[in-house]
């Protein structure tokens, strides 16, 4: 049985158990102003501690600042993380609104189309809904799975994208979605 639980700071390093590889024939693109699905090889190798390394940090500097971290147990076993942070700073076009972020949603290959990322993000979501936020934030990864899935979500590609997460993941698709 699957199980979601809040995970505090010191379990982050477990996140580098997650196996995130991933191939697909399909990477998104803003072309004209519209994000199209591009027939292109796109490949996600699986990451080793070291190659962790950078996202794990990132991990942890959002719960230093008071993100939340939720893991998908399979009994003991981590099989999937998400991250939110309650707010971004206001900036260029979310002057004045409150902004939550799925900050990083990471499910293993094996484990993944069995409503492990859903489960996860229902958790997020309910989570942001009951603080103050108005709206809800993801830089998708360009690949089908990530869109497709951010979009049975609810969420919708945006141009104004927030000036700091571009900044970081221009070539990712922007997302948000009303709370």
């Amino acid at each position: 049985m699957i199980t979601i639980r809040e995970m505090p700071p010191e379990e982050a390093d477990r996140i580098a158990e997650i196996d995130l590889s991933e191939d697909d024939d399909i990477v998104y693109y803003w072309i004209n102003g519209r994000v199209e699905a591009v027939p292109e090889a796109w490949r996600r190798p699986r990451l080793d501690p070291t190659g962790w390394w950078e996202r794990i940090a990132a991990v942890k500097a959002d719960l230093a600042i008071g993100a939340t971290l939720w893991g998908a147990f399979d009994d003991e076993k981590l099989i999937g993380v998400i991250v939110l942070r309650h707010c971004l700073p206001p900036v260029g076009a979310f002057l004045g609104q409150i902004t939550a972020q799925l900050a990083a949603l990471w499910v293993d290959r094996s484990y993944r189309r069995q409503g492990v990322a859903r489960q996860l993000a229902d958790t997020l979501i309910r989570a942001a809904q009951v603080s103050d936020a108005e709206w809800l934030y993801v830089s998708a990864t360009p690949s089908r799975s990530a869109v497709g899935f951010y979009t049975s979500l609810g969420f919708l590609p945006t141009q104004n994208a927030h000036p700091e997460l571009y900044a970081l993941e221009p070539d990712d698709i922007h997302m948000i979605r009303p709370l």
